[in-house]
């Protein structure tokens, strides 16, 4: 156990040196360290992408894993709590609003979280062509919520704290606190009977 313990301090000591170099350099040196070490799946990798999304994002706390092959973007958006676990593969797009994620969430392989959508209603009157644009909406997820491998979270939506989601579930709504979710779009499973150990 005190091997272990030694090893995790040793670990944190490491990033904290990591974090006071990277915190020096340029933004767009960050960005390219970022990229550099996307999939690279040593403790060195780890470090990096941690520090880097520390000094670029809005606010990143303690004990994140940033997890190979995840690609986040509109850094300055998003805000991750304590001891939260991304997962391989995972998209993140803040657009221009943020993206809140709480205290001790997993996020598994594969979850898709987009804060922006297309305008599809407006057009033009002389063209008859639609017109683009972006809708940007917020997304929380709350402390101790889980998402399954595959999830698609969109703007607007709120996952309540504690809630779990279901593997390939499409969440586009504010889901309550203590409930398992799955499906498109996701609906209530069943609550989570809390047991205290």
């Amino acid at each position: 156990m005190k091997k272990i313990i030694k090893k995790r301090n040793n670990a944190k000591k490491i990033q904290g040196i990591i974090y006071k170099i990277i915190n020096k350099l340029s933004d767009s040196l960050a960005r390219f360290l970022i990229d550099m070490f996307r999939y690279n799946s040593f403790s060195i990798g780890y470090a990096v992408r941690w520090a880097c999304y520390k000094k670029l994002c809005k606010h990143i706390g303690d004990n994140v894993v940033f997890e190979p092959c995840s690609f986040i973007y509109s850094l300055e958006f998003l805000s991750i709590g304590e001891n939260v676990v991304i997962h391989p593969n995972t998209y993140i797009n803040c657009g221009k609003i943020e993206i809140s994620i709480g205290d001790n969430v997993a996020m598994a392989s594969g979850c898709f979280l987009v804060a922006n959508n297309h305008n599809f209603s407006k057009y033009n009157k002389t063209t008859g062509r639609r017109v683009g644009g972006n809708v940007y909406r917020p997304i929380v997820i709350k402390n101790n919520a889980w998402l399954g491998v595959g999830c698609i979270v969109l703007g607007g939506s709120v996952i309540g704290e504690g809630a779990v989601v279901g593997a390939g579930s499409l969440v586009n709504k504010e889901l309550s606190s203590y409930c398992v979710y799955g499906g498109v779009p996701a609906k209530k499973i069943k609550k989570v009977k809390i047991e205290y150990i």
